[in-house]
């Protein structure tokens, strides 16, 4: 990695639910410190996102995607934590989407 910024790390980290099939996610939030302390210490600039509908996180990951210039940077991280399924993540509103929708937006143009 040769970038003085080695790269971007969006953090969803989907704690609180709002709807009544999931259970809130405790503890969680010491899995997000420790993730955001390891990509900062490792170069990265880190987003952090809180509570996200699967739409928001659709649209947070498409902006990231298409609307921000990566070649300043070395690598792109997204961790997601969150409710899923075989194939499938969930927002907290219950809603899913599918994972390989989450590559889409990333391309090497």
């Amino acid at each position: 990695m040769a970038s003085p910024q080695r790269g971007i790390c969006v953090v969803i980290n989907n704690m609180t639910y709002w709807h009544p099939k999931f259970q809130n996610r405790g503890g969680c939030d010491k899995d997000e410190r420790r993730v955001e302390k390891v990509f900062r210490d490792l170069g990265f600039m880190v987003k952090v996102l809180r509570n996200l509908s699967s739409g928001e996180m659709q649209s947070e990951l498409a902006y990231v995607g298409r609307k921000t210039d990566h070649s300043a940077y070395d690598a792109f991280v997204a961790v997601i934590m969150t409710h899923g399924g075989l194939g499938e993540l969930y927002g907290v509103n219950g809603d899913a989407f599918p994972v390989h929708r989450l590559t889409l937006d990333f391309t090497a143009e």
